[in-house]
């Protein structure tokens, strides 16, 4: 592996990991223009529909912070860097003053230049976020226990 990738993942997991809404461009300037960005709730092109989709987290969450803890290069066959970045995502809710924490992993892909082209989240939207949620998280809880026959939610 090139020296110069480690550089471009230390570069963006270092941006996660103090991302504020005082520093979103450094956040920013990690992305090519016309980055692909996929979640459970957003799928995006382009750097400003990336940034806003933050800002708006910013706006739902006191002091969300994330932490990188593992991270896992791949064999690629479509010859661009590609990372593994298991996270986790503390925060507390503005709203209702709850507190949380998600966890999930990142694919994230770079292009020669060490910019970012895609970045997919993958987490469990629903029993790590939605059941947490006034009025419908009870709702969705009781029909998971219902259908599933989850207990430990």
């Amino acid at each position: 592996m090139k020296e110069n990738n480690k550089e471009y993942v230390k570069k963006y997991i270092s941006a996660y990991e103090s991302l504020s809404i005082n520093n979103l461009d450094t956040l920013k300037n990690t992305f090519t223009n016309d980055i692909e960005f996929e979640d459970p709730f957003n799928k995006v092109s382009g750097k400003e529909a990336v940034i806003k989709i933050f800002s708006e987290m910013f706006e739902k969450i006191d002091n969300p912070k994330f932490q990188i803890l593992e991270l896992s290069y791949a064999q690629n066959f479509d010859k661009k860097l590609t990372v593994y970045l298991k996270w986790i995502l503390n925060g507390k809710f503005k709203r209702n003053k709850k507190s949380f924490a998600i966890k999930g992993v990142s694919e994230v892909k770079f292009n020669d230049q060490g910019k970012v082209v895609k970045h997919i989240d993958y987490w469990d939207s629903i029993t790590q976020l939605i059941i947490h949620l006034p009025y419908v998280g009870s709702l969705v809880k009781a029909f998971l226990k219902s259908i599933f026959k989850f207990n430990n939610i």
